[in-house]
């Protein structure tokens, strides 16, 4: 038996999404058409069976329930009593893409469970090589050694693409020892399992093969056998897990791609603390050092001037910015938060009422209670220093005494203090856009300067020899040809290219020394414009056109 969604609220014709039981994998699948939308103990789940989902098999089967399948005192007690009366009980499979399971209760249909039950229950939510956490209002994050294999997808909102390894799996020239350990977390269905008796056995199982992306294992309660469970292909359907049920995840990552550099703290679970974040004496700036890590859990929390810490959600190293996660009655009480102390090395940017956590991968999903702050950090100054060997994380610099007292890994010379690297760069890089500027202003200058001079004595030595009789005429043809010759030279200049007809009227012409001395007054300093890179230059005499 299926369940076919209705179209719409009000619209009963066959809507998108179908919910029924998928023989050939022996679970449950919900398909938005064709492509799958949640499964049965895989949506972010080490769980083989759902103890859930054994009354929607009787009521599917139309069968009457038999045995006690649930343990005394669960949760699921009330509803395995209620599900011998199916009358008593109803499934519906939603239009927005939820099956429901109902129970009627002091005269009103009470909803026991539903799923997907949150954005991290949709099947891949996030794609593969990324985890989600459903708390956060943009709940998907590649993990450490990973990108996003579309940037622009990622920064919409659009998550299904998932990331892709920074750096090859299997590749001579990248060690592949090391593993990524994350707490508490959820994945998709492993390619292998298996029995073992010794504990390095799983890292080992992973280690040999090439192909294998990751690893988890737990011990049995009853006898000492362990359960290994190994990935070979992508990872997907990967959550944080906010109960006590997740696992620890290995994830197989080259060293070099989160290798710590420049003082980066170590990774915290799934989220990387770029430089100059702190969460200890020891890695980042001293300034900065209002971060905390539980190793138990990997989650990552700030610490505020009133002394609370709040989760983490996400860092933008590109944007300077985080984003924390706080409660309602938070917000309203810390409104000025972050803004009280001018040494304090952080602004908050975004409130609120702007940031509320809804999930950005549905709309059929409750209001988790949360909103998100979101703060930028502020630029870090060269770091603090004891002594040389402190900077050697930062090529080009020594340390020394700063303007502010404080001794640092100054920049050496022809270096400078590039706070959004945060490194050492070469001081010339920004000034050559600059020189070329000036150079090109002083060429210019040079050319055209001189020959405008010269154009304007050639002018008035030509006037003076037509005689003093056509004197009036000659002084108003001379501003006339004056005015078209700058015309036609300034056109000539900033025209992309020039035919011969452009160039007539324009020619370079001689001049003797007796009119170059008049124009300039004999090359007085008073008639001096400035030095270029042919000599000096000067300005033409009012009288060098009468």
């Amino acid at each position: 038996m299926a369940l076919t969604s209705w179209k719409s609220l009000t619209d009963p014709a066959p809507g998108d999404f179908k919910f029924q039981l998928d023989g050939r994998e022996n679970q449950y699948i919900m398909r938005k058409g064709s492509i799958p939308y949640w499964k049965s103990a895989v949506s972010g789940s080490f769980l083989k069976s759902d103890e859930r989902l054994w009354l929607v098999s009787n009521l599917l089967m139309n069968s009457k329930p038999r045995g006690n399948t649930t343990t005394k005192g669960s949760s699921y007690d009330d509803l395995t009593s209620t599900a011998l009366n199916y009358s008593n009980t109803k499934l519906v499979m939603n239009f927005d893409g939820q099956i429901k399971f109902f129970s009627w209760r002091n005269a009103r249909w009470i909803l026991n469970w539903w799923e997907p039950s949150d954005p991290c229950s949709v099947f891949d939510a996030c794609g593969t090589f990324s985890s989600c956490n459903r708390l956060n209002r943009m709940p998907c994050k590649c993990l450490p050694g990973f990108q996003p294999k579309s940037h622009d997808n990622w920064k919409s909102g659009n998550f299904s693409e998932g990331c892709e390894r920074i750096s090859p799996l299997c590749n001579k020239e990248v060690a592949v020892e090391s593993f990524l350990e994350l707490k508490m977390m959820k994945a998709g269905k492993a390619d292998v399992e298996f029995d073992y008796s010794y504990v390095n056995e799983c890292f080992h199982k992973c280690l040999s093969r090439c192909d294998c992306q990751a690893y988890s294992y737990q011990k049995a309660e009853k006898d000492d056998n362990i359960t290994c469970w190994i990935w070979l292909k992508d990872l997907n359907n990967i959550q944080e897990d906010l109960s006590d049920r997740g696992r620890d995840l290995n994830v197989r990552v080259p060293h070099l791609t989160i290798a710590s550099v420049k003082r980066k703290c170590k990774i915290c679970g799934t989220t990387i603390i770029p430089y100059p974040l702190s969460t200890g004496p020891n890695c980042g700036d001293k300034m900065y050092y209002n971060f905390l890590c539980d190793d138990s859990s990997g989650q990552l929390s700030f610490e505020m001037p009133d002394g609370k810490n709040y989760s983490v959600t996400g860092i933008d190293e590109e944007l300077q910015k985080f984003s924390i996660r706080v409660g309602d009655d938070d917000c309203k009480a810390n409104e000025s938060m972050g803004n009280s102390t001018e040494s304090w090395p952080f602004n908050v940017i975004g409130r609120c009422d702007a940031n509320r956590s809804k999930s950005r991968l549905g709309s059929s999903f409750e209001d988790t209670g949360f909103s998100e702050v979101e703060i930028r950090w502020t630029a870090p100054s060269e770091p603090l220093c004891s002594s040389l060997d402190e900077c050697n994380d930062w090529p080009h610099s020594t340390c020394s005494s700063a303007t502010d007292g404080k001794k640092r890994c100054l920049c050496i010379k022809s270096f400078r203090w590039d706070p959004k690297t945060v490194d050492c760069i070469p001081a010339s890089k920004e000034k050559r856009g600059s020189l070329f500027l000036v150079l090109l202003g002083v060429i210019g200058a040079s050319v055209i300067i001189p020959y405008a001079s010269f154009l304007l004595c050639y002018l008035g030595k030509s006037k003076k020899v037509t005689g003093r009789e056509n004197k009036e005429s000659n002084q108003g043809n001379a501003a006339f040809n004056l005015k078209d010759a700058e015309r036609r030279l300034r056109d000539l200049i900033y025209a992309d290219h020039s035919t011969e007809d452009d160039k007539k009227g324009i020619e370079v012409q001689f001049f003797d020394m007796e009119c170059i001395l008049a124009a300039t007054d004999n090359f007085s300093n008073a008639n001096k414009l400035g030095q270029g890179g042919f000599g000096p230059v000067y300005k033409v005499n009012d009288h060098a056109v009468s």
